[in-house]
């Protein structure tokens, strides 16, 4: 890494496109922290199982009546796992990727130099939004969203005098923001710890802060933010225009079997981007 200055290599998308199923959602493209760290499928590939129907007139003619094949057709005799193995295309050529490989190192141990550590930080916010989780439905007829607080967001912050590049992420409470109003525009000087979740650096336990200068604009009120648990809708993948909508937010998800993920919540509860009203 060059002087100062570092970005996030884990959240590259132009060194890896992915056909599998699910990914249409992103237009195939996926990160390098997917393919090299969750996933670690490149290049062996990855290993999974599709299920499918072997019945005559396929899913149309299901003895059961279901639309499609899923985890209760477990039992039927038409029902059979069929094992595929799916390996992304690299889109860099050897030399490019042997370099990137060496770069990615070289992040990677100064990611894990920050890690459970406190650091000073300053940097502007660059959008305040409430932080929800997504719990499995448990009989109920949705998922239930559970309020955490307020997330913010900063383009270029400094930690420990490193520029960071990429958009660094800070958690707060509920009481931090009904005291201090952060609002986009606001410069903060503080200390935090960092922690790392899915290739990304965040901010927790902020202490020592000094408002620099006051933004202008709206803030998030504790009242709007209860309004927007109760209307927030899950989204389809990760549409451009609801990741820049200030009413577009990031949703920590926790699904059966105590799986992890991240979706999009519309905090005016559209469920399909294509109806929204609102210009970004």
């Amino acid at each position: 890494m060059e002087g100062r200055e570092v970005r996030n290599l884990y959240k590259r998308i132009d060194v890896f496109r992915c056909s599998r199923d699910g990914h249409e959602h992103f237009e195939n493209a996926v990160s390098v922290y997917h393919v090299l760290r969750e996933r670690k499928c490149y290049p062996e590939g990855c290993v999974y199982f599709q299920w499918r129907c072997r019945h005559p007139l396929g899913e149309k003619g299901c003895p059961r009546g279901f639309q499609h094949v899923g985890r209760l057709c477990g039992s039927c005799p038409h029902f059979y796992d069929e094992k595929v193995v799916h390996t992304p295309r690299l889109l860099l050529d050897p030399q490019q990727y042997q370099s990137f490989c060496s770069e990615l190192r070289a992040f990677e141990g100064w990611l894990e130099g920050l890690r459970d550590r406190e650091v000073e930080v300053e940097g502007t916010v660059n959008s305040v939004k409430p932080w929800f989780k997504e719990l499995p439905a448990l009989g109920s007829a949705r998922p239930v969203l559970i309020f955490l607080g307020f997330l913010l967001n900063f383009s270029h912050a400094y930690l420990d005098l490193w520029h960071w590049l990429d958009l660094c992420y800070l958690t707060i409470s509920k009481e931090m923001q009904a005291r201090y109003c952060f609002r986009k525009g606001d410069r903060l000087s503080f200390r935090a710890r960092v922690r790392v979740d899915k290739g990304r650096p965040v901010l927790y336990r902020m202490r020592q802060l000094e408002l620099e200068q006051r933004g202008e604009g709206r803030y998030w009120t504790m009242s709007e933010a209860l309004l927007a648990q109760k209307l927030g809708r899950p989204l389809l993948g990760q549409p451009e225009r609801c990741l820049a909508c200030e009413k577009g937010a990031l949703l920590d998800v926790v699904g059966e079997g105590g799986r992890k993920g991240r979706h999009l919540l519309c905090l005016d509860g559209v469920a399909d981007p294509g109806s929204c009203l609102r210009q970004v």
